[in-house]
């Protein structure tokens, strides 16, 4: 789970820190710098997943990586995460150890003439408990430049889990966010895969997808059908998704999936109404399309931290409790973290879960958690809702 991320100088933050939740409910106007935060975890994933140059090509290049108001050309990115991993040192009879949290600060320069960025600094910290021996070690990575070195009170946990000694190089294109989980001897999806995003198009949902497409939920949902027809080949994930859809639609019987011409994928839903008849997903509301996105998202993927943009955008307002609930729910197990202007789901959202973005005087885009703020207590004493206190832009007094 990620606990705190720092963001300098990146996009629209020029010094931002947020602690986050299980669920994370991010707020604030329009423009106010919500998707810059949901794109400092794009730019991370698209860093281990694809590398540096490539992620900052995906950010729209070097000139928009960093804060416009700055002259100011190196980025920071601070994450702190505990990754609940066990790891067992290579060729070793030692004891198991825990990985109980990993610090990673990353410094890079952008170059605009040249359309890229290069890796300044680095400091990994990497906490472990030795299960065996009820004893914490602690491993710093610190890297300047090219040259990595390693550090360690217990030097045995260095021999433990590298066998190239407490130095080696690095091109300054590379970062250990591309090396980490191998070097912690974690699995390699640690960072990458853990991280999915999601911003659903129920239209693009809505049609039929080859077969050759990728069955991992794609971010704007346009695989859904394909998806869906992997998870019906397995009867307690098809029994588990049909129980969740009529938790929330209790008036469709069935999901399925038709294949047209046999090279495309369509999805089917069966209603009450039409007992006997499937209904091609293209004469379905957006809502219940985008409710079974929502759904495979939150249950069915293998990340660990769910970012969605607007989950309630097609949703009726009687379905925010339902809504809140099951974002919750999928927290049990998952970290979640959802940007919303819905005042009718906010009403239903606890105070703790509330993450707000605005801009200072400078335009700068700064983060609060409204449950720290004073006069946002005394509002609600007041008997005022969160959601009156969203719509009149009191949540950061």
């Amino acid at each position: 789970m990620v606990q705190r991320l720092r963001l300098r100088n990146f996009r629209s933050f020029r010094d931002a820190s947020v602690e986050l939740r299980p669920l994370n409910i991010l707020v604030g106007a329009n423009a106010s710098g919500k998707t810059n935060l949901v794109q400092a975890f794009r730019f991370l994933r698209d860093l281990a997943r694809h590398g540096l140059e490539d992620a900052v090509g995906m950010q729209g290049g070097a000139e928009y990586l960093t804060n416009l108001h700055s002259r100011e050309r190196e980025v920071a990115i601070t994450i702190t995460t505990e990754p609940h991993a066990l790891v067992r040192p290579k060729g070793s009879s030692g004891a198991v150890l825990k990985v109980e949290s990993i610090q990673h600060e990353l410094t890079i320069r952008t170059i605009r003439s040249k359309n890229s960025a290069q890796v300044v600094s680095e400091v990994l910290e990497a906490r472990y408990t030795a299960l065996r021996e009820d004893a914490s070690k602690t491993l710093r990575i610190t890297r300047r430049g090219k040259i990595v070195r390693l550090q360690s009170p217990d030097p045995s946990l260095i021999h433990a889990l590298f066998t190239g000694g407490t130095r080696f190089e690095l091109d300054a294109s590379t970062s250990l966010f591309e090396l980490t989980p191998l070097v912690l001897g974690l699995p390699p999806f640690l960072y990458e895969a853990n991280i999915a995003i999601y911003d659903f198009s129920p239209k693009q949902a809505k049609q039929a997808i080859p077969l050759t497409s990728p069955h991992v939920l794609s971010e704007d949902g346009a695989n859904l059908p394909l998806v869906i027809q992997q998870l019906m080949r397995n009867p307690h994930q098809r029994e588990r998704l049909l129980r969740l859809v009529q938790s929330v639609l209790p008036h469709i019987r069935q999901l399925q999936t038709t294949t047209l011409g046999g090279q495309h994928v369509q999805l089917q839903v069966q209603e009450a109404y039409f007992d006997r008849r499937a209904l091609p997903a293209m004469l379905l509301s957006d809502g219940t399309v985008e409710i079974v996105a929502l759904l495979v998202a939150l249950f069915f993927s293998r990340s660990r931290l769910h970012i969605i943009e607007e989950p309630d955008r097609n949703l009726h307002p009687a379905l925010m409790p339902t809504l809140v609930e099951l974002l919750r729910d999928a927290t049990e197990k998952d970290q979640v973290l959802i940007t919303t202007h819905n005042p009718e789901l906010i009403r239903h959202a606890r105070l703790d879960e509330l993450i707000l973005v605005e801009r200072d005087r400078e335009g700068n885009s700064i983060i609060k958690r409204p449950a720290d703020m004073e006069g946002v207590k005394i509002f609600l004493e007041e008997e005022l809702g969160l959601d009156y206190l969203h719509t009149h832009q009191l949540l950061g007094v």
